[in-house]
């Protein structure tokens, strides 16, 4: 009996033995498929400032706005923008599309609103594979032209649709991003945008982040307070 009950001991010893093992190997294998995982979704993360200057058919400057985008190595990215308000204010609106917390997020400067939509897996599938497009893939024509700008390969595309002429130097490693570009209209007014700034670094994660001042609303409370402080002006 008591032979019986130091077998059953040790036995019992082993099998826990047993188990802590295949309970380790199995969070070391998780480890490996995980960070394999993450490894194959990896982006190049960069910050970027870019400037677009607007110009009549006689060459006159008329305008200038600018633009920050900022990418995160799992490939969430902001977007921040000027924009000039019906009343001629001028503030940051914004677009957040953050795959980590599966958010993505409209900044509305004028009402100090937000609109969150949360994303599904297809989703967070769809925005990871708009950073992997080949930018020939996009509309206009690879002209066969290559060069580094800011240290970065970029390549040259032309786009002629629906009458206007878009020449751009686009970057494939940082998702298609524009690094120099000429729109031209048909009335011969004309855009140039050129990145000021690309560093290509980690983006402060607060960048992600919905600003303290600005207030949750749905998609008809935002647009109807708006409206109230346009005078029924349309967002």
């Amino acid at each position: 009996m008591f032979l019986s009950v130091g077998i059953d001991k040790r036995l019992a010893g082993w099998n826990a033995m047993l188990l802590s093992i295949m309970v380790a190997i199995g969070f070391v294998v998780l480890a490996q498929v995980e960070h394999a995982q993450t490894a194959a979704t990896d982006f190049i993360p960069f910050l970027s400032n870019s400037v677009t200057n607007r110009f009549d058919r006689s060459g006159v400057q008329k305008s200038v706005s600018h633009v920050m985008i900022a990418r995160r190595r799992d490939g969430s990215k902001v977007r921040l923008y000027d924009s000039e308000s019906p009343a001629g204010e001028m503030a940051q609106a914004g677009n957040i599309w953050d795959l980590r917390t599966r958010r993505e997020v409209t900044l509305e400067p004028f009402t100090k609103s937000s609109m969150t939509f949360y994303l599904s897996d297809k989703r967070v599938e769809f925005y990871r594979k708009r950073e992997s497009l080949e930018c020939v893939d996009l509309a206009g024509t690879a002209e066969g032209s290559t060069k580094r700008m800011m240290g970065v390969d970029v390549i040259r595309i032309v786009d002629n649709s629906a009458g206007f002429k878009i020449d751009s130097w686009v970057a494939p490693s940082l998702g298609c991003l524009i690094l120099q570009e000429t729109a031209i209209h048909p009335s011969g007014s004309r855009n140039e945008t050129v990145v000021t700034q690309l560093n290509l670094v980690h983006p402060p994660d607060a960048l992600f982040d919905t600003p303290l001042d600005f207030t949750e609303r749905p998609p008809q409370e935002m647009e109807n307070l708006y409206r109230q402080e346009f005078g029924g002006k349309k967002l």
